[in-house]
């Protein structure tokens, strides 16, 4: 995993984006940012994108997918944590931190009905990664790529002691 390139440009793109953002803001107005985050600095776990991955490779084996697409397609996508984020305030300037918080979603009433959590997480990596999939492999992939997250999501969410909870960090900026 490249970690390190791809927490430099987090780090560029948030600082680009808070510039960019002061010179908008109101007088005395704030900005609420929620961001896709992970519990802290050390965790770098990318569960649904393993999940997503093992989906694209066992079509890739199913010959579904050609195997030089998959070679070609790669996501720079990146996680911050609480403390990456302040650091980046911190330094662009812009904004004070008037609020920063972990949120840690998921977990409820449907905890133990992997069918449904699963459907939710696909539905979640779906909104946001189903332009780059369906651009990159083909439209005609789409749906099918989709159905074989949600069976690997079912099967890992029933082997999981303590149910994965998706982390969002809330940021208020004024």
């Amino acid at each position: 995993m490249l970690v390190r390139p791809c927490l430099c440009q987090y780090q560029q793109d948030l600082t680009a984006f808070l510039k960019s953002r002061s010179q908008k803001i109101v007088a005395n107005g704030r900005a609420v940012l929620i961001i896709p985050g992970r519990q802290s600095a050390e965790d770098m776990t990318m569960y649904v994108w393993e999940i997503l991955a093992e989906a694209i490779a066992s079509m890739v084996s199913q010959q579904l997918i050609d195997e030089d697409k998959l070679d070609s397609f790669g996501v720079p996508y990146y996680v911050p944590s609480l403390e990456e984020i302040k650091q980046v305030v911190d330094m662009e300037g812009s904004f004070e931190s008037e609020m920063m918080e972990t949120i840690a979603i998921g977990g409820g009433e449907n905890n133990n009905k992997e069918n449904i959590r699963a459907k939710d997480l696909t539905n979640t990596v779906r909104c946001f990664t189903e332009s780059m999939i369906s651009h990159h492999f083909g439209i005609n992939i789409t749906d099918k790529l989709y159905y074989k997250v949600t069976h690997l999501l079912i099967q890992n969410l029933a082997t999981q002691a303590v149910p994965m909870k998706m982390i969002s960090i809330v940021v208020v900026l004024q």
